[in-house]
Order: structure tokens, then sequence, then C-alpha cells
């Protein structure tokens, strides 16, 4: 089979086939093997690194942001990833029917009365208006619950000390120079507990005043949360 011809010059994996063919890029050359088909009118480069957590979670997102609908944006589990909270590394992995595990779907989210989206590797999510809270990533430029947002929204998905352990990694203060800012303040966690009704309101409320500003990592929530627990 002859070497497929280069990409245009300016056109960089991961894109959707509608900007490909504004490229002057044919049908027949968006079908080479190539490139992959990451979700349906997309096309990015192959990946065969064992990736099934953060990475591979970040990387999908990147390849179906250039599919968005404008109202749809990331939240849950999702956006977590992609603000860099911490999360139990089961949660970032789904299970097939054959208990094996695979790659978690993407929480793809849209405020209501807007319809989910239906797509092979995402999860349509429908948040009510006055819960959802949507930023724009500094480092990716993708639509993103914000910290607080997500916080909240991972109530029904993470443990009580795994809920704290987010609740302190979005209001970590900056201890160091070189520590970066804050991704939310505690008023930020409070605003969005008393935002209204949601699913997990119980374990937000019991999470809430666990949070601390100054603790540096999970393991280190969990560790505290042990000792409140023994009475220490």
């Amino acid at each position: 089979m002859p070497q497929a011809t280069p990409l245009p010059d300016g056109l960089v994996p991961p894109f959707s086939v509608a900007t490909a063919r504004h490229f002057g890029m044919s049908d027949s050359r968006l079908r080479r093997k190539d490139l992959s088909r990451p979700f349906h009118g997309v096309r990015s480069v192959d990946h065969v690194e064992a990736d099934d957590g953060e990475e591979s979670i970040v990387r999908r997102a990147i390849e179906y942001s250039r599919r968005m609908r404008e109202e749809e944006f990331f939240s849950h589990v999702t956006a977590a990833v992609l603000w860099g909270l911490p999360l139990p590394p089961q949660s970032l992995l789904a299970r097939s029917r054959g208990d094996a595990a695979m790659a978690r779907p993407l929480d793809v989210a849209v405020r209501l009365p807007a319809r989910a989206g239906r797509a092979r590797g995402i999860r349509g999510r429908s948040i009510s208006p006055h819960l959802a809270e949507v930023s724009i990533h500094p480092l990716t430029g993708l639509r993103v619950s914000t910290p607080a947002a997500v916080w909240a929204e991972l109530a029904t998905e993470l443990a009580l000390e795994d809920l704290v352990a987010v609740g302190d990694a979005a209001v970590r203060e900056p201890m160091w120079e070189t520590d970066a800012a804050a991704l939310a303040s505690v008023a930020d966690l409070d605003r969005a507990l008393g935002a209204g009704r949601r699913l997990g309101v119980d374990r937000l409320r019991a999470a809430r005043p666990l949070v601390r500003t100054r603790s540096r990592s999970r393991p280190e929530t969990h560790l505290r949360l042990a000792f409140v627990e023994a009475g220490l």
C-alpha cells in the first residue's frame, strides 16, 4: 500500500473531520489506517501505550472536544482529572461485562433542558442550571465544571474520605513560592453546597466541615481523618 500523504501544514491531531476537509483532506485520506477514530467525526493518531488512567482521560477529553457542542462541558470524574484533583484509582476505570478493567467513559454534561449527548465513549449527564458552574480550563481551554462544582458533583461517586480529599486539594493554600494558587476557596465550596437540592447532599454536608486548606495530599487527608475517627 502506498505511504499515506503527510497531513496538511497547520493540521495537528486530534482534529474534526470538518476541519480536515477545510484543509483540503480527501475522504480517502481520512480513512487511512494511520489515523484513529476515537469518536465519530474526529481523527487522531494511534496510542499504543497502556494509559487507562488519568493520561487516557485527558487525551480522550481533548479528542472529544473537537466535536463538542457549544452547550456541552466536562463534569464529574473527567473534570476532576482535568483539574488535577486526587481520585482513587478505581474511579478512573469502568468495568466490562467480563469484569476486566477498561477506560472509563468521559463525563460530558449539559444544563437542562438541553439534551445530554449520546456517543460511544461518553456518559452524557444533564445538570440543573442552578447546580452547573462552568469555566474554561486555563491550560487546555476546555469547558469544565469549576473545581467547587466538581467537588459537589462527586458526592455520588466517592466515599466520604475521598470527597474530603478532593475538597482539600481544591482549596489547598500555597505554602511555598513555587506552589500554585488554590483552585477554589472554602466559600466556593459553601456556595456549591448551598446551590440547591442534589443527590449526595448528605455526604457533602458531612464532608464540608472536615475540609482543610493545608493538606498536602490525598494520603495525608486520609491519615488526618483516621486520627479524627480514633479521637486523637
